[in-house]
């Protein structure tokens, strides 16, 4: 097992950053050769969009009539691109409820305001949790050990290596260990990390399992501008943590780009990919 990052300085110092690689599944294949990396910058895509620094939402290229070879095959691309739309229509629902004339009552405008805020709550932890699945389905990181993960343990959870190793018990982060290659932990840790966990805890909170937001029906116009107000906040939130899965996105990218044009370079092959421990 390879030796932990130090995360000693960090804000969540029990939670370590392991060393990882590639393997092949971060490429996309054309007659034995790696073509492609086999993952989209889909948080970049969405941010721009959110942003309006873009009219392009990330559409899954393999479902295009215009797709040629060579496709993508990370599933969790396909994955976040869907969500990424799905949030969209969200967005432009919620806008369309908070700035049009409307002719309903208080009561039904109370229910829109709760189903809006609901919603976005619940995207926002599912495309975070997508998004960074998308990214360790490139590494050597043992799928099975982060496919049924939820957000919450994806940003911390038991490294079972070192439990039945008899090892000293800690946790290590997936996100972490995905910053941690391109010296991004610290924004990880100190920021992201936290925007994350705040967000999954608002949305077991009030969108997810048994609880739901309180129901006050009041004025239109408080419905309003209180629905209005909880958009603003929950976009500003997404908005700010694409950028940090977008910094890692990239740079992921950009490390693959070059390795497919460096033809001396064969670590591709798939020999001695892994050096992450895995859970079972």
């Amino acid at each position: 097992m390879p030796a932990p990052a130090d995360s000693s300085k960090t804000r969540y110092k029990h939670s370590t950053h392991h060393e990882w690689q590639f393997r092949p599944t971060a490429f996309v294949w054309v007659n034995a050769r790696p073509v492609a990396p086999n993952l989209m910058t889909i948080a970049t895509q969405l941010r721009a969009w959110l942003l309006r620094q873009s009219n392009t939402l990330p559409l899954w290229p393999n479902d295009s009539a215009s797709a040629t070879p060579p496709c993508i095959t990370n599933p969790y691309a396909a994955s976040s691109c869907t969500l990424a739309i799905i949030y969209a229509d969200i967005v432009q629902s919620a806008h369309t409820f908070g700035h049009a004339p409307h002719a309903i009552d208080a009561i039904t405008a109370e229910i829109r305001r709760i189903r809006t805020h609901s919603e976005q709550l619940l995207y926002n932890a599912r495309l975070c949790e997508s998004l960074i699945k998308q990214l360790l389905y490139c590494t050597a990181i043992p799928e099975k050990d982060y496919k049924s993960s939820a957000l919450g343990g994806l940003l911390e959870d038991d490294c079972t290596a070192c439990r039945r190793a008899n090892r000293p018990l800690h946790s290590s982060s997936y996100l972490g260990c995905l910053a941690h290659r391109y010296r991004l932990c610290h924004e990880i840790d100190h920021c992201l990390h936290q925007h994350i966990l705040e967000t999954n805890t608002r949305r077991n909170r009030e969108a997810a399992h048994a609880n739901i937001a309180s129901f006050s029906p009041s004025s239109i116009a408080a419905t309003l501008a209180l629905h209005n107000a909880s958009c603003k906040t929950t976009a500003e939130t997404l908005i700010h943590m694409l950028q940090h899965i977008s910094h890692i996105e990239c740079a992921m990218i950009a490390e693959l780009r070059c390795a497919i044009i460096d033809p001396s370079r064969e670590w591709w092959k798939g020999e001695g990919l892994s050096d992450y421990p895995s859970r079972t």
